[in-house]
């Protein structure tokens, strides 16, 4: 017994110097014949040799034989897929003995092997990962004792280790040589690249800018330069560099001469840090138009539902006088669900209204007196939702707009704050106070809530009419889809900015820029 366990100290000992020795060896093959040289050295058998698993393939990269350490031409190629119990034992990360009895014993024993022979086959695993297997052949059974196979598996968790090291060294080395070839055609690439780049934005059919983090051109296309060059050029300019004051991408509907531009601003980023803005202008006057034609069938079709409505409503008042408890709750569900429909009536024909050009009727009146209603009228909604509403007036301020509007846009914006918290969550309306935009003065209003957040590919389509975002949906939250969009026609009214920061999970931010001024001139699509 103590002579057993002095050779496998004695084993486990070389064992752990090959394992060191391995470390060093950074290429595949060579590692592969080091190793199984030394196998031969240590453990009683005839041959060693090491196969690396390629696509569902074991593959010879050596074998050994004794005495001496000669080359063996090795096993062939062997598929996994047509030997299922050294596939079985691969997955499984477990040693498995081959032998005369074995219906693979014939496909992998070597001529140098006797019949009677046998072979261990020990996989070769890093973090789950197979890397391939050591191969043993022995002249007769018993070739190796358990504490031999021991010894063996500790030593292929080592190999698995070293040929993972070399396979990276590997892939490395190749990279870096790539890499010499690939810096040396960068400089000539970058140069075309520059090329491409001009003359991609040249061939572009939508005008297109790019300006410094102060508002100065940078790069324009040819039609965005014939638009500059134009009659509306310098009103074009100032306008497109308001959109750099709000944070985020944001998108705006100019009006020069007899077209309507689509502008979408999004930030040039560089290292996480923004550099500047690119300007897309779209010509959606087409568009306009068909929205125009919509509305108009919109309307009517509103119209005609609204007097079947009024006549429900109506007779929900008589039937009311009915008795029964059962009745009453009937009675609450329609009254309910009658509103509901009254609403998107509502927002049906606001929009109607808005795209007709109905000018917004002008007044001057306190926003913090504004806020503090809005906030009163919706504090029982918060209320019954478990929300905490939090309502702060930092620096109260007069603007000229049209009241009713700019109630319904902080109506839409905190109802939807409240309606996509859940209980529990927090809802902030806030006046921040005055901001300079675009050298003007603005009142600076925010809304923000804990709710269920906006998701990334929702944002840039949340304005657009009935549009419902996929997290509504998926929390089957009720709207008409077109609550931001009234908020997006009446600020574009208004010459307002809206905008958006939201996570999913986390939030949202809605953050708007009132003018306090109104201009003296507005053109109405």
């Amino acid at each position: 017994l103590l002579k057993t366990s002095a050779e496998r100290s004695e084993k486990l000992h070389l064992v752990g110097e090959i394992g060191r020795f391995a470390v060093s060896i950074l290429d595949t093959q060579q590692l592969a014949r080091e190793v199984a040289l030394r196998v031969l050295q240590i453990f009683a058998c005839d041959v060693a040799g090491i196969m690396l698993l390629d696509d569902g393939t074991l593959r010879s990269h050596a074998f050994l034989a004794a005495p001496g350490g000669r080359d063996l031409r090795g096993l062939p190629d062997l598929v996994l897929a047509d030997m299922p119990a050294i596939a079985r034992a691969l997955h499984e990360n477990r040693s498995l003995r081959l032998g005369p009895a074995s219906e693979s014993w014939d496909l992998i024993r070597l001529s140098t092997v006797p019949e009677d022979g046998e072979c261990w086959v020990i996989p070769l695993s890093a973090a789950a990962e197979v890397m391939g297997a050591l191969f043993l052949f022995g002249p007769r059974e018993g070739t190796l004792s358990p504490e031999e196979l021991d010894v063996l598996e500790v030593l292929a968790g080592q190999l698995a280790i070293s040929l993972v090291n070399a396979r990276l060294f590997g892939e490395i080395r190749a990279y870096a040589a790539q890499l010499e070839v690939r810096v040396a055609a960068r400089t000539e690439e970058l140069h075309a690249a520059k090329e491409r780049t001009e003359a991609i934005l040249r061939s572009v059919g939508d005008p297109v800018l790019v300006l410094d983090l102060r508002g100065e051109l940078l790069l324009v296309n040819p039609r965005a330069q014939a638009l500059l060059e134009g009659p509306f050029g310098e009103m074009l300019t100032d306008r497109i560099r308001r959109l750099l004051a709000a944070d985020g991408q944001t998108q705006e509907n100019l009006e020069v001469g007899d077209a309507t531009l689509q502008a979408m601003a999004s930030p040039v980023e560089w290292n996480g840090r923004a550099i500047g803005t690119v300007v897309v202008l779209r010509d959606i006057t087409r568009l306009r138009e068909l929205d125009r034609l919509k509305s108009q069938f919109v309307a009517t079709v509103s119209h005609e539902l609204r007097t079947p409505l009024t006549n429900i409503k109506l007779y929900l008042g008589l039937l009311r006088r009915a008795r029964g408890v059962r009745v009453e709750k009937y009675f609450e569900v329609m009254d309910r669900e009658t509103a509901r429909l009254s609403q998107m009536i509502e927002d049906l024909l606001d929009i109607s209204r808005l795209e007709a050009g109905e000018r917004p009727q002008l007044e001057a009146f306190s926003l913090g007196a504004l806020l503090a209603e809005i906030a009163e009228n919706h504090r029982p909604a918060c209320v019954d939702k478990r929300l905490d509403f939090d309502l702060h007036i930092g620096q109260d301020m007069m603007i000229e707009a049209d009241m009713s509007q700019i109630l319904r846009v902080l109506t839409n914006l905190l109802s939807n704050a409240i309606a996509y918290t859940p209980a529990g969550g927090k809802v902030r309306l806030e006046l921040v106070g005055e901001e300079q935009v675009g050298g003007k003065r603005h009142a600076k209003v925010v809304v923000e809530d804990t709710g269920i957040g906006i998701d990334k590919d929702d944002m840039p389509h949340i304005f657009d009419r009935f549009y419902r975002g996929s997290l509504a949906r998926e929390h089957k939250i009720h709207g008409s889809g077109l609550g931001l969009a009234i908020v997006r026609e009446i600020l574009d009214n208004h010459h307002a900015r809206i905008a958006v920061d939201s996570e999913p999970g986390r939030g949202s931010r809605f953050t708007l820029w009132l003018p306090c001024e109104q201009e003296t001139e507005r053109t109405h699509g």
